[in-house]
């Protein structure tokens, strides 16, 4: 069994505030390198057709499933409808999953 913090000395709030820190930081290091390693962005898959199921990954980090209804060839590349229940989206290319 593990003693408790003294929280009521300076030195137990020190060492306390010192192990938050701590995992904080290892907290961020694990999401950079989960975000390194993440290779749906990095190998991408081919470009789907119009009725296609697809997994698209948002800028913000969310990932939602919908189906292709439309593909704009804009002069930035194309971009790809994806409708998910009443959400639409355009996409990028590199932001379809599977």
């Amino acid at each position: 069994m593990k003693p408790k913090d003294n929280l009521s000395s300076p030195a137990g709030r020190q060492q306390r505030i010192h192990r938050l820190a701590q995992a904080a930081h290892d907290i961020l290091r694990e999401e950079r390198q989960r975000k390194l390693l993440n290779l749906d962005l990095v190998f991408p898959l081919r470009e789907p057709e119009i009725g296609s199921t697809v997994t698209v990954q948002m800028y913000d980090g969310r990932k939602i499933q919908g189906v292709v209804k439309a593909i704009h060839n804009t002069t930035t590349g194309k971009k790809f409808q994806i409708v998910s229940g009443d959400i639409t989206v355009k996409v990028e290319t590199e932001q379809i999953l599977k």
